[in-house]
């Protein structure tokens, strides 16, 4: 028995060693767990930024934080269809019947052949024009835009295109707001006057002498740049360019937006009328509205002058 015991209590103790060992390899595992969640987090930064700064960006909000991937994605799929439907041309092409069949049947052999490179490792794959750049805060997102037509161009296409199509276009499920960055820095004060006072002149080369401007700021957990500050900056850039400060009114606006990952800008016409401050969803909604109204005003109207018609129709013989 004693021996049993010594033997009990030796395995015993190997037990408690190993539990200990166990301890340890606990310990192990939580290293391991630790290394883990090391490398989750150096994945949740890589994907929390995509890339060195982009030069031009959109941002875009969802209703919910768990709807940011497919805001994302919808807010591309919408860009694309824009993009695709031949409005990212350079200003000096006109591409016409012929040119358009021409360059559809390259297309697919370009295609094809870039496909058929990249698997041989070749060259590289061309990078897209619209691709997620980083997500700032749960439930805003910014897309890099690398193609030939400025975001700001691209977002008025699109509310464009959604009010032509009226009930027939696209639906609008996730995206929110969707606020084009024509210019892009890092998000502190010298960075933003010294690009304000270099881009913005050429963003307002048209503007007429004496058209007002405002300002739409926009800071997400970001405090390097005030609004008071902007607004010191951009009159110091509006004198010289002989615009004036309108409140109420303005033609142009320069939306400006500001979070810890960059600070970017662009200027914008009819803001709050035609774009509807840039909330897609909300101007989406407006145009079906609006293109179910004046079908039904069609419908009222022409079944109020067909009883006139055929009365006229009947009368007519007699007379």
């Amino acid at each position: 028995m004693g021996d049993r015991k010594r033997k009990w209590k030796g395995a015993g103790g190997a037990g408690k060693g190993s539990g200990k060992g166990g301890k340890s390899g606990k310990s192990g595992k939580r290293s391991k767990t630790s290394e883990s969640e090391k490398a989750g987090k150096a994945g949740s930064f890589k994907r929390h930024k995509v890339g060195p700064m982009p030069l031009r960006a959109v941002l875009v909000t969802s209703r919910t934080p768990s709807q940011t991937q497919k805001a994302t994605r919808e807010a591309i799929r919408l860009l694309q269809g824009v993009l695709e439907n031949g409005e990212d041309t350079a200003p000096n092409e006109h591409p016409g019947a012929g040119a358009a069949g021409t360059a559809g049947a390259r297309s697919v052999g370009e295609s094809l052949e870039e496909e058929l490179q990249a698997l041989r490792e070749d060259v590289k794959p061309k990078a897209r024009p619209l691709r997620f750049y980083s997500e700032v805060s749960r439930g805003v997102t910014i897309l890099s835009v690398d193609g030939r037509r400025a975001p700001s161009q691209l977002v008025v296409d699109l509310f464009e295109r959604q009010r032509a199509a009226g009930r027939e276009g696209q639906a609008v499920r996730f995206v929110v707001r969707m606020a084009p960055l024509d210019v892009v820095c890092s998000p502190h004060l010298k960075n933003f006057q010294a690009a304000a006072a270099a881009e913005l002149p050429k963003l307002l080369k048209d503007a007429r002498e004496g058209a007002g401007w405002y300002c739409s700021f926009h800071s997400r957990a970001m405090s390097t740049i005030k609004r008071e500050d902007v607004m010191a900056a951009l009159k110091d850039i509006m004198k010289p360019l002989k615009l004036d400060l309108s409140v109420s009114d303005a033609e142009y606006m320069v939306v400006i937006e500001v979070n810890p990952v960059l600070c970017g800008f662009a200027v914008l016409r009819d803001y709050e009328g035609g774009l509807y401050e840039c909330h897609l969803q909300k101007a989406s909604e407006e145009f079906e509205n609006c293109a179910t109204v004046s079908e039904s005003d069609q419908e009222e109207s022409a079944e109020n002058t067909s009883p006139r018609e055929d009365a006229h129709s009947e009368t007519g013989p007699e007379g």
